[in-house]
C-alpha cells in the first residue's frame, strides 16, 4: 500500500476514536485489528459469524492489549452505551411479533388437533395406507425426527446467541413456525440434508409409492384446500385482513415443480404419524 494512503487510513481510525486520543502507533494496531475483524465479521460461510455479543468480546479482548488503563475505561463506557442501544432495539422490535405468534400457535394447534386426525380418517376411507416397506418407513421416520430435533436445536442456539433473553416473542414465533414446518414447507429441506443411507431409503420408497399423487389426487387437493381455508381464516383473525397488515417489500416465491410436488405428497404420506406415534 502507498505509504501516504496507509497514513491517511490510520489517521481516519485515529479520528474515529477521537475520544480515546490514540497515538499513531495505537491507531496502527487498531487499524490492523479492524482489517482482520472485518474478514471474520463478514464471513458467513458455514454459519461461522459472530453474534453482537461475541463481536464485542472479540473487540474488547484486542483493545485491552492496545489501550492504556484510562483509555480502556472510556472504551468500555462507549461499549456499554452501544450495548444499551442494541438491547433497546431488540426489546422494542420484539413486540411486533406478537400477532404472528398467535397465528402460528393457532396453525400448530390446527395441525395437531384437526389436520392430522382428519388425515388418518380420510386416508383410511380412501384406502391410502402405505403397507410396502414398513421397516424402511420406520427408518425414514426416525431419521426425520432426528433432522427435526437437530433443526430445532440450531434455531435455539442461534436465537440465544444473537438475542439472549431480550426477544421472547421472536423465540415463540420461531418455535411455532418450526412446529408448523410440515404444513408450511413440506419436507424439501429434509430431502436436501439426507445422508447417503437415508437418501437411498427415501428413493426406494418414493419409487414404490410413485403412483400415489395421481391415484389419490382428490384426497391431496381436499387436504390442501382445507388447510388454505383454515390458514386464511386464522390470518384474518390474528393478523387482520390483508389491507390491515403491515406493509413492506414482498416477493413471490416460485412454486414447486410437478416432480417436487409429487415427492412432497409421497413424503407426507410416509412421514405423517398418528398423534400417539409422534416422538418427543
Amino acid at each position: 500500500m502507498n505509504p501516504e494512503v496507509y497514513q491517511w487510513e490510520v489517521n481516519i481510525v485515529k479520528d474515529r476514536y477521537y475520544s480515546l486520543d490514540l497515538s499513531f502507533e495505537q491507531a496502527e494496531q487498531v487499524y490492523r485489528f479492524e482489517k482482520e475483524r472485518d474478514i471474520y465479521v463478514e464471513d458467513y460461510s458455514e454459519g461461522h459469524h459472530f453474534s453482537h455479543w461475541e463481536e464485542q468480546d472479540y473487540a474488547l479482548d484486542n483493545f485491552t492489549r492496545i489501550l492504556s488503563a484510562d483509555q480502556l475505561i472510556l472504551y468500555k463506557k462507549d461499549m456499554e452505551e452501544s450495548n444499551r442501544r442494541y438491547v433497546e432495539e431488540l426489546v422494542g422490535g420484539d413486540e411486533r411479533h406478537r400477532k404472528s405468534v398467535e397465528y402460528f400457535r393457532a396453525l400448530a394447534g390446527y395441525y395437531k388437533d384437526v389436520y392430522i386426525p382428519a388425515w388418518f380418517r380420510d386416508s383410511a376411507q380412501a384406502y391410502m395406507v402405505p403397507f410396502t416397506g414398513r421397516d424402511k418407513i420406520k427408518y425414514l421416520r426416525a431419521e426425520y425426527h432426528r433432522y427435526f430435533d437437530t433443526e430445532k436445536k440450531k434455531l435455539l442456539v442461534h436465537h440465544y446467541r444473537q438475542r439472549r433473553l431480550f426477544c421472547p416473542q421472536l423465540l415463540q414465533l420461531t418455535l411455532w413456525k418450526h412446529e408448523c414446518g410440515p404444513l408450511l414447507w413440506g419436507y424439501e429441506d429434509f430431502r436436501r440434508k439426507m445422508d447417503t443411507a437415508t437418501r437411498a431409503v427415501a428413493e426406494f420408497l418414493l419409487e414404490k409409492y410413485r403412483s400415489y399423487p395421481e391415484q389419490f389426487a382428490d384426497f391431496f387437493q381436499k387436504k390442501e384446500e382445507e388447510l388454505a381455508v383454515f390458514s386464511k381464516a386464522a390470518q384474518a383473525s390474528h393478523l387482520g385482513e390483508p389491507e390491515e397488515r403491515i406493509g413492506g417489500w414482498h416477493t413471490t416465491m416460485a412454486g414447486p415443480t410437478a416432480l417436487q410436488l409429487n415427492e412432497q405428497r409421497i413424503l407426507q404420506v410416509l412421514l405423517t404419524e398418528q398423534p400417539t406415534e409422534v416422538h418427543g
